[in-house]
């Protein structure tokens, strides 16, 4: 919940805490157990009848009867009545889609009265509430001017409704970096060639402002243009343009690079799939040191699968980075290291799902820098705080799940260890290795008696592996019979005894939903609480528990417009944050597409 991360943001001691990792579903992808909005019913036009003929038509020119009658092949009598403009409303709804919610949202963290840790007290112009108006767009056409000519525009904004100064807060959001940001437009490209109606048409361009996942969890934004080429079963693209900076105000660069895929299945009948995809970053203005220079990092990330049998298949996957230094750690632009390698084991039955991970990460494998010039895990990112950790250290990990399956109700059970290479090199809390375990129950309890009753319960453990042991340290000794690895005498900057030690975690979730027709809705109650084990020179902590909870409520007044009202509590650290009290976040939105 983002209510929740706005928590860790205060709280950067327990940045390395993980969400409870969602069940996966039996494609591999993580699944979220929570029933989020109902089907859309699609405005599809009505499926012609076939003309009679005397003669059969010939195999090699027929055309298969789906069910969404834009995804076949149209014949060359309706292309030549094109028209570049919409002649009707049902001919405009088939080439414009629109998209629009808007909504206010206020967050709140009332002061508790206590002062902070170290005895400074709140700033009299804090602010217990921050209001904002937010929402997004969608715009995206197709078949406009020329056949299989598209555009599509994505853009979000969200606009402080107070007069506080954001530093006066308990809440700090990316668009409090500067005014100019609370506008962010995240795509607005054309392109012509992607129509799937004409799978014939092999090349494809693509101009104006695109995004492309990183290889990690980051996005990387970019003006430029893209030329991709599509036959049978094989595919290609290569792409660049300048990095855009929605948030951060550093370097643009150039970014640039290219994908290609090949399905021998389709090619060969041989049940073996191969991709590579590799990007770069031309860009000036990083120092270090006082050292400004141009750097060109790389990332090239290699995928393939082969399946055994139907139901059993092996993934393998492996990353080579270029982090932009050399060996003795000053600026450099060439050469490829191996970041990590890895494989997956995935096998079914009717009722159960086994997989199991296997993964080895080099120290190199640094951040590609789109984002932000920080070296950190990109693949780790997501469950860290920011973009500004320590490098990662090399290390094994080994993760297993099964996932139990009967009519309605799902039984997931996992485990999880990351273990480094070398203890010795492990210096911040971040580094280190961890194991962790739990299981997941999903189902219907009450059956379909009650208009649809979904609910899951998880429960997660994870532990901190202990390399207190200042006796290891090179020159460092236990000055008092502590094993503490920041205590004083201990080396400058070693915090890896500091932060979280152990998380138990428990995690509750119900949606009931609405039946029939008429008037559609949904309505989720969540609630989750959390006992932490941390450290830090100074203070023990053992079991320390809080909480929170959720509630969201989704009204379908039509299939096209509908309104959203949530509502998030949780509790602040009580002694990481004790001068905050119960924080709350309530948001109300409507969303009208067309």
């Amino acid at each position: 919940m983002r209510l929740l991360v706005g928590a860790l943001v205060a709280l950067p001691v327990l940045a390395s805490a993980d969400p409870i990792p969602a069940p996966v579903t039996a494609a591999g992808a993580p699944a979220d157990l929570r029933v989020k909005q109902l089907p859309v019913q699609l405005k599809m036009p009505a499926r012609p009848k076939p003309a009679r003929s005397a003669k059969p038509a010939k195999p090699a020119k027929q055309v298969a009867q789906t069910a969404d009658p834009a995804a076949v092949a149209e014949p060359e009598s309706s292309l030549k009545s094109f028209t570049p403009f919409p002649t009707s409303r049902r001919d405009l709804a088939e080439r414009v889609t629109f998209k629009l919610r808007a909504g206010v949202e206020l967050d709140g963290a009332a002061a508790s009265g206590e002062s902070l840790r170290g005895g400074a007290a709140l700033p009299d112009q804090f602010a217990e509430q921050r209001s904002w108006i937010v929402g997004d767009a969608v715009i995206g056409t197709r078949d406009m001017l020329l056949p299989s000519l598209g555009a599509y525009f994505l853009t979000s904004f969200q606009l402080d409704a107070t007069d506080s100064f954001a530093t006066r807060t308990a809440f700090v959001r990316p668009y409090d970096n500067d005014d100019a940001n609370s506008l962010a437009i995240k795509a607005g490209y054309a392109e012509w060639g992607r129509d799937d109606r004409r799978p014939d048409q092999k090349l494809w361009l693509r101009g104006g402002r695109q995004f492309r996942l990183d290889g990690g969890a980051l996005f990387a934004y970019f003006d430029g243009g893209t030329i991709g080429y599509r036959t049978k079963g094989i595919e290609a693209s290569a792409f660049g343009g300048q990095r855009v900076t929605l948030y951060v105000d550093t370097p643009r660069g150039i970014l640039f690079g290219a994908t290609a895929a090949v399905d021998l299945e389709t090619l060969r009948d041989i049940p073996v799939k191969i991709s590579a995809d590799y990007m770069g970053l031309a860009i000036d203005g990083l120092g270090v040191n006082d050292e400004v220079a141009s750097q060109t990092r790389q990332l090239l990330a290699l995928a393939g699968q082969y399946e055994l049998s139907k139901k059993t298949r092996i993934d393998v996957r492996a990353r080579l980075v270029n982090s932009g230094r050399d060996d003795d750690g000053d600026l450099a632009s060439d050469g490829f290291a191996l970041g990590r390698v890895g494989a997956r084991f995935r096998t079914q039955s009717a009722k159960l799902v086994a997989i199991v991970d296997l993964e080895h990460r080099d120290g190199g494998d640094l951040a590609y820098d789109l984002a932000a010039p920080s070296a950190v895990d990109v693949v780790s990112v997501a469950r860290q705080l920011g973009v500004g950790l320590a490098a990662p250290v090399s290390a094994t990990s080994i993760a297993a799940q099964l996932d139990y399956r009967r009519k309605d109700t799902e039984l997931l059970v996992f485990a999880r260890a990351e273990r480094p290479d070398a203890a010795d090199e492990v210096r911040t809390v971040d580094q280190r290795g961890w194991y962790e375990g739990g299981l997941a129950i999903a189902g219907s309890p009450l059956g379909n008696r009650v208009g649809g009753v979904y609910a899951t319960a998880q429960y997660k453990l994870r532990q901190y592996a202990d390399y207190a042991s200042c006796s290891v340290r090179e020159n460092v000794g236990c000055m008092d019979g502590s094993d503490r690895n920041d205590q004083a005498f201990s080396q400058f900057g070693d915090t890896s005894s500091s932060g979280l030690d152990r998380l138990h975690e428990v995690a509750v979730d119900a949606t009931l939903r609405s039946g029939g027709r008429g008037a559609r809705w949904r309505f989720a109650l969540g609630a989750f609480y959390r006992v932490y084990d941390f450290g830090s020179p100074y203070i023990e902590i053992t079991d320390e528990g809080r909480g929170g909870g959720r509630a969201d409520l989704q009204w379908w007044f039509t299939r096209d417009l509908r309104v959203d009202v949530a509502a998030e509590l949780a509790e602040a650290s009580p002694v990481l944050a004790r001068e905050l009290g119960l924080m709350s976040s309530v948001r109300a939105a409507l969303e009208a597409r067309w």
